[in-house]
């Protein structure tokens, strides 16, 4: 361990948040935990209470290959296939292909239409 003053040198060597993992190698002779995020580069640095510096070592003292846990493989999610994209030739792709299917309905539809227009204005103009 470098003796001098850790916490004089090494003041400005902040621990990692709670919130995330912490490097965790032991001190060789004590049972100081690094406290800085796994990773780092440069020294081992243990924080005492108030982020204080209490221990210092060096990586090559303590570099031990520590097992990594085994994680189970994730699972893609699977659903059901997409019938066409949601983008603009996506979507006129799609309406291609209901009016190939269909175009003998939507014939019908437009004529329907363009009769009860016309029936409309033939009853209007009787009327007048």
């Amino acid at each position: 361990m470098s003796g001098e003053l850790p916490a004089a040198r090494y003041a400005h060597v902040k621990p990692a948040p709670f919130w995330r993992k912490r490097c965790g190698r032991t001190a060789p002779g004590s049972e100081r935990t690094c406290t800085r995020e796994p990773g780092h580069r440069g020294p081992h640095v243990a924080h005492g209470p108030l982020r204080r510096v209490v221990a210092v070592w060096e990586a090559e003292d303590s570099r031990v290959a520590q097992p990594s846990g085994r994680k189970p493989a994730t699972r893609r999610p699977v659903g059901l296939p997409s019938k066409g994209s949601s983008s603009l030739t996506g979507r006129l792709g799609v309406a291609a292909k209901f009016m190939d299917e269909h175009i003998e309905e939507i014939a019908l539809a437009v004529f329907f239409v363009a009769f009860v227009w016309f029936a409309i204005e033939w009853l209007m103009i009787i009327l007048r």
